[in-house]
């Protein structure tokens, strides 16, 4: 099968132009398909980002996944609304009546991200997001798939602490309902409003910085200034946040949160 990961070290500057903000990350170990899923406001799309698990002989306590190699792909707001009216129109009753159903909607031309109940694949309801990537136009066959399971969730009941007796309630599709909300979000707040600013915030300290270098450099001044634009570019773009995000802390199962100095988006820079 033809490797279609990417990888983080595609440095093409013209990506160092688009604003990524990481909004949610979903992670299960225990899926069908051990993988994460990482939600990203990308410029004005959703994005979507699976990375799949490492190999078994390679993990350890803090590191599960291999953010590495990753299959991505985005949805405009037209794409994300009919996105959620499926999964409200047929994904969530044939939960709820546990049958079987996908439904996809297509993207990039020749990829396809599908959502479906897991009945096929697993003999019962495992929701998951499952990303198609190039689909033969003939065989309709895609050369490489990634799939994301979506963990149910318990509920402590009843919980008498004098007693210690309680009841449980298993079976909650909690992390489905959260993409769904996430997707909701998305197109409610108009491509969530904190990204939204972030971008706009990105350009125009980008234009602040250009006009500063184009000047220095006019009247032969110490052109220093035009060093912030190249590091804007490299810090703030789609490449170097999501790693930024990824190698040390992202894969981390219990939840770690990078320290201060990781953090390098200059907006956070700017605002200091």
């Amino acid at each position: 099968m033809l490797n279609m990961f990417g990888t983080r070290q595609n440095n093409d500057p013209e990506k160092g132009k688009s604003v990524s903000t990481k909004i949610y990350q979903f992670r299960n170990r225990e899926g069908f398909e051990p993988s994460t899923l990482q939600i990203n406001g990308w410029d004005e799309m959703f994005s979507m980002r699976i990375n799949p698990a490492l190999p078994p002989e390679k993990q350890t306590k803090d590191q599960i996944f291999d953010y590495d190699r990753f299959v991505a792909t985005s949805l405009n707001m037209e794409k994300a609304m009919l996105l959620l009216y499926k999964i409200k129109k047929d994904i969530l009753p044939a939960i709820r009546d546990e049958g079987e159903k996908n439904i996809g909607i297509s993207v990039g031309g020749d990829s396809l991200i599908t959502i479906g109940t897991g009945k096929v694949l697993t003999g019962s309801i495992r929701p998951y997001l499952a990303i198609h990537k190039s689909i033969n136009p003939e065989t309709k066959k895609a050369e490489q798939s990634i799939y994301y399971e979506f963990k149910k969730t318990i509920t402590i009941d009843d919980y008498n602490p004098k007693t210690g007796t309680y009841t449980v309630e298993t079976g909650y599709h909690a992390e489905f309902l959260l993409f769904c909300e996430l997707l909701q979000s998305f197109i409610r707040t108009s491509n969530f409003n904190y990204h939204v600013n972030k971008c706009g915030n990105k350009y125009a300290t980008d234009k602040a910085l250009n006009t500063l270098s184009y000047i220095a450099t006019k009247v032969g001044a110490d052109s220093s200034y035009a060093q912030y634009d190249n590091f804007d570019r490299q810090v703030s773009g789609f490449d170097a946040i999501v790693a930024n995000d990824f190698p040390k802390y992202g894969g981390n199962y219990s939840g770690d949160v990078p320290s201060m100095n990781e953090i390098r988006d200059l907006s956070e820079l700017t605002n200091a």
